[in-house]
């Protein structure tokens, strides 16, 4: 009894600090991510009848490890404001990561909150893409450079396709990609939230908002003007690379659908407090906004039209 009551102690001890979210008047009302430990009230009945003292111990002892086990190692799911958030212990993040990500979320207000709800969204956190989603390592992300792999990536979405059609609409968030200066921010969850804005189109209309026929036109145009206005906007270069991976090979005659996607969920983005780009390099929004000016505006129409702006 002696060793099962030293071993009880020492399981105890080893217990993880397990997430729980607490009400935070400071920041917005919104609940954020706190820890305790996880030490009672999780182990279920014990049989009382028909078992001896030391056999109940040992079904307690059992179920305590069984949990342990659990705690340490499964992924869980909690409600955090309008988003579910899902949660790795294994690749643990930390609270202020979760904080941006939620302020990312909030920035959206109710479309944001539409959104999410429509197209029944999940956010998952993790240190990289692997942590999350295993079966994608070595996959290279569709128009990144030779070389990149998955876990360079500072968000994945699974509706992107690579995991099957048949995949839940998760988007993960990452605290630690192999890429450090894109390491996922509040920029990057309005960027990502932009494509499930474009994608719920296909449900309403049975195309994304990206293809639409006023869309396509507005993209044209700009991109018709574009060498007049690189050289009036972008003397030296600085955000033309970047630019033309947005675009993904577009031309006036010839808009890929990549580019058309990638082009709306960053002017999306931006209009909703700033893109994924600008993080990084800064003066970005404000020189999308002159050289895709068509394409900027028709945006802003639908988030006024839905009730954004």
């Amino acid at each position: 009894m002696l060793k099962q009551l030293r071993e009880f102690d020492m399981l105890v001890r080893s217990i993880k600090h397990e997430p729980v979210f607490k009400e935070n008047i400071a920041y917005k009302g919104s609940s954020v991510l706190t820890y305790k430990p996880v030490v009672r009230g999780f182990c279920g009945k014990i049989p009382m009848t028909g078992t001896t003292f030391q056999q109940k111990v040992k079904l307690f002892f059992q179920k305590i490890k069984k949990k342990i086990i659990e705690i340490q190692g499964k992924p869980f799911e909690r409600k955090i404001g309008n988003a579910t958030f899902i949660f790795y212990p294994k690749s643990p993040v930390t609270d202020n990561f979760v904080k941006e990500i939620l302020e990312g979320i909030e920035t959206l207000g109710l479309t944001g909150k539409r959104i999410i709800k429509r197209q029944q969204l999940k956010i998952a956190v993790g240190q990289k893409a692997t942590d999350v989603f295993p079966d994608l390592k070595g996959v290279k992300p569709p128009g990144w450079s030779t070389g990149a792999t998955i876990d360079h990536l500072p968000a994945f979405r699974t509706s992107d396709n690579l995991l099957g059609p048949d995949s839940n609409s998760i988007i993960g968030f990452f605290e630690k990609p192999m890429s450090i200066k894109s390491r996922a921010r509040s920029n990057a969850v309005r960027h990502e939230i932009g494509h499930d804005a474009d994608n719920l189109w296909s449900k309403i209309i049975g195309k994304k908002f990206s293809q639409t026929e006023g869309f396509v036109e507005a993209l044209g145009k700009d991109i018709k003007r574009l060498p007049d206005s690189l050289k009036k906007y972008d003397k030296y270069g600085k955000f033309a690379p970047r630019l033309e991976k947005l675009l993904q090979g577009s031309t006036e005659d010839n808009l890929t659908k990549t580019g058309l996607s990638e082009t709306f969920a960053e002017i999306f983005a931006k209009l909703n407090g700033g893109s994924q780009t600008e993080q990084y390099l800064k003066g970005f929004d404000k020189f999308i906004e002159k050289v895709l000016p068509e394409t900027t505006a028709y945006i802003d129409k639908l988030l006024y039209l839905t009730g954004k702006r």
